[in-house]
């Protein structure tokens, strides 16, 4: 909870004082970080799904649910920082889970397509959040 805290205090400080205040590329920025935490939430979820109903489920689903809700709650951050509505990234997140459901045919023997595309870009990105955030233009 306390490196929620922080990586809340990184985006606070990326916003300034509102959205308006914003450099175009940092608000860019950060919409960016956004569409990758929605990524990989939903490239995390679909992937616990497929393993809790694989023929061998195991402890793996629980990590990788946990993984999208940290995915999401670092989204959530993201795109309240900068003046994102709630229904926008909910809506981001449909298209997403649509899209990448579409890309494995919504079937999880498919699911190494996901994994090719997203598995390593996503334990980049939520091995340090912080890191990600440091590193936006201001």
């Amino acid at each position: 909870m306390c490196r929620t805290a922080y990586i809340a205090g990184l985006v606070w400080a990326l916003s300034a004082s509102g959205a308006g205040a914003q450099p175009a590329q940092t608000r860019l920025a950060l919409q960016n970080v956004v569409d990758e935490f929605v990524k990989c939430g939903v490239y995390y979820s679909i992937s616990a799904e497929c393993v809790r109903n694989g023929p061998d489920p195991s402890n793996l689903a629980g990590r990788l649910d946990a993984a999208r809700d940290r995915a999401f709650q670092m989204a959530y951050l993201a795109a309240d920082a900068i003046g994102m509505k709630q229904e926008a990234l909910l809506a981001k997140v449909k298209m997403m889970t649509a899209g990448q459901r579409k890309d494995i045919a919504n079937h999880c023997m498919n699911i190494s397509i996901l994994m090719q595309r997203h598995l390593d870009s996503c334990q980049v990105v939520m091995r340090d959040p912080a890191d990600r955030i440091r590193n936006i233009p201001r």
